[in-house]
């Protein structure tokens, strides 16, 4: 158990998000009290998702102000109690032993003249239950002028309404490790302000059952209080070996521009394949070295601007070195900024998508070999004239060179990664869509469209030369080479799977010219619609009777065999028109296989179907 509470002082910059999630990933908590998030509630469940918690209660600001959250990982078993926009009041029971406890985040009214309604909602607090008790936020209020530094004297009435309601409760105080104070005004000299005005109070029956429980403070650099982290084993960082990346952020400092200039084609033959790789090595150890120089170890360098910011921060009792702080923060805050871009650009964001199930389904056939491919390939028409395939085997000219490297994501680089019977719509999910593709009916699609051997060829050695490595500890480890499959990322991917399709739309198409199947009219005068493809996403369109639905399962099953595609039955769904009767549905399900009825799902998050 070791929560963390933060007066964040608002989430609305995104600096002060990646502040939280680098605390998060650092101490790891397993509960998070924010106060101040000046957020609503859609803002407050992405921060929740983006710094790793499964379960959170979020009371939104009011308007630009106030706002308090708690979040908390999936194996902590917690139960809100009562909320207000000053509390959230919790049990947590023990999973090993079922111990119960109560925690409490509170934040005090920052204006002085409501501060006694706080002490009164604490005191209403106590009287609701008694529970071993844990209360830890920002009080606004400090217990004694030894936790003031700067200013003028505090009122004595002022901290004795708080001494109270702490000695009524039957609080003590856990103390801390760290800088003695946690909020700071940040001015200079006369004019600087520190208090303590985070702390963690507890009962004796919760210290008690919680030995050896530390409270630290934690300097940030994104906002003006101290985090508290309560822990009995502070957890120590790793270290590992990394790999060559062309860093994005490189790009922010002209001298790296010097760099590739002085050291690219030094003595290298360009002219050949071999000459270009050895290059790019030679001038990747050159950019390897500078970046040692300029930039160093960026995550060692945070620790060492936090260690310095807290160590300033310890020193400065009477505002001399607020200056100095506000420098060491603004460090802080640019080096965060370049750890931000560092992990955005291996994060792969613009590809993130939740994946398919790996399922046993998948595993069964995953190396079966694809049959049927002459007799699907048969279907498709000839389409590449003569003309075109002149076109496309030119030596490629260095305009065409630099546009194609253009489309490449800019952080990327070109290498390794109803009438009145029924009717029915059937949505297709492809199992591992990319990855099942098989190269030799990729070949084979190009041939049949009438595309030359050359450039043929080209393409497929594209496609083959592919190999993967296994990243550990930033290592890259052993040499796995595939057999199938279309890389995601390569700008090629999407095109190759799209000429793959068409085999499916080619035998679909033969399919109603036989009149096996019949597509859908929305009146009497349209043409029929018997599929919509978009990507790996197909929907198909026919009569809801047995005869159809067998001549579509007929189709679908040449294709997989042919192409090296596996339908998903559990994610695909099929949408029936109202006149469809409830036997004839049942008959269909049996047919395809148990795929959803998709009047009860959503797609995107969005319902399936708008209307009647």
């Amino acid at each position: 158990m070791n929560p963390l509470s933060w007066n964040c002082r608002g989430l609305g910059n995104p600096r002060s998000v990646r502040a939280l999630h680098d605390i998060v990933h650092r101490w790891k908590p397993k509960i998070v009290f924010l106060m101040e998030t000046k957020s609503k509630v859609k803002r407050m469940e992405r921060i929740k998702n983006r710094v790793g918690f499964a379960n959170g209660f979020i009371v939104p600001s009011q308007g630009r102000s106030g706002g308090v959250a708690l979040f908390w990982t999936r194996d902590i078993n917690l139960e809100i109690k009562s909320f207000s926009g000053n509390h959230i009041d919790a049990v947590v029971r023990e999973a090993d032993s079922n111990f119960l406890w109560r925690i409490t985040g509170f934040y005090g009214h920052p204006e002085t003249h409501r501060r006694y309604d706080s002490w009164r909602l604490l005191a209403f607090l106590h009287s609701q239950f008694q529970l071993p008790w844990l209360c830890l936020g920002d009080f606004n209020e400090i217990l004694s002028m030894d936790e003031k530094a700067g200013g003028s004297i505090r009122s004595q009435q002022q901290m004795d309404g708080f001494r109270n309601v702490v000695d009524f409760c039957g609080f003590s105080d856990l103390g801390y490790c760290g800088t003695d104070f946690t909020w700071s005004n940040m001015q200079e000299g006369e004019h600087n302000i520190q208090l303590r005005l985070d702390r963690a109070l507890a009962t004796p029956e919760w210290v008690e059952n919680f030995e050896g429980m530390r409270v630290y403070h934690l300097v940030d650099s994104t906002s003006d209080h101290c985090a508290l982290f309560l822990t009995d084993s502070p957890p120590r960082r790793s270290s590992y070996v990394k790999r060559f990346h062309f860093e994005a952020l490189w790009t922010k400092n002209e001298a790296c521009r010097e760099v590739i200039e002085s050291f690219w084609g030094m003595g290298i033959d360009l002219s050949t394949p071999v000459g270009i790789m050895e290059n790019l090595k030679h001038c990747a150890f050159e950019l390897s070295i500078w970046s040692s120089s300029v930039y160093g170890n960026i995550p060692k360098k945070i620790q060492s601007k936090r260690n310095a910011l807290s160590n300033l921060t310890q020193q400065d009792k009477n505002g001399e070195l607020s200056s100095n702080i506000r420098f060491l923060r603004r460090e802080l805050n640019e080096l965060l900024d370049d750890e931000e871009l560092y992990w955005g650009q291996r994060a792969k964001a613009h590809w993130l998508k939740e994946g398919n199930r790996n399922t046993k389904f998948f595993h069964a056939y995953a190396s079966e070999s694809p049959t049927w491919v002459e007799e699907v390939a048969a279907a498709i028409p000839t389409r590449v004239s003569d003309d075109m395939n002149e076109s496309l085997t030119q030596v490629f000219t260095r305009e065409e060179v630099a546009t194609a490297l253009k489309q490449i994501h800019a952080t990327k680089a070109p290498g390794p990664d109803a009438g009145r019977e029924g009717c029915m719509a059937v949505k297709l999910d492809m199992s591992k869509a990319f990855d099942r593709v098989e190269w030799g009916f990729i070949k084979r699609v190009m041939e049949k469209f009438g595309f030359c051997s050359r450039w043929v060829n080209l393409i497929m050695q594209c496609i083959t030369s592919v190999s993967y490595s296994v990243i550990i500890n930033g290592a890259a480890f052993g040499n796995i080479t595939p057999s199938r499959g279309l890389r995601q990322g390569d700008p090629l991917s999407p095109s190759l799977f799209l000429l793959c399709a068409e085999c499916l739309s080619a035998i679909i198409h033969e399919a109603v010219r036989n009149h096996l199947l019949t597509g859908i009219s929305i009146c009497r005068s349209s043409p029929s619609v018997t599929y919509l493809l978009f990507a790996d996403d197909s929907i198909l369109f026919c009569k809801a009777n047995p005869n159809e639905c067998q001549e579509l399962k007929q189709i679908l099953q040449k294709y997989e065999d042919a192409s090296g595609q596996k339908i998903n039955t559990d994610k695909s769904s099929i949408f029936f028109s109202p006149n469809t009767f409830q036997n004839t549905k049942e008959a269909i399900f049996s047919i395809l296989g148990p795929m959803i009825d998709s009047r009860h799902t959503k797609y995107l998050g969005l319902p399936s179907l708008i209307g009647r």
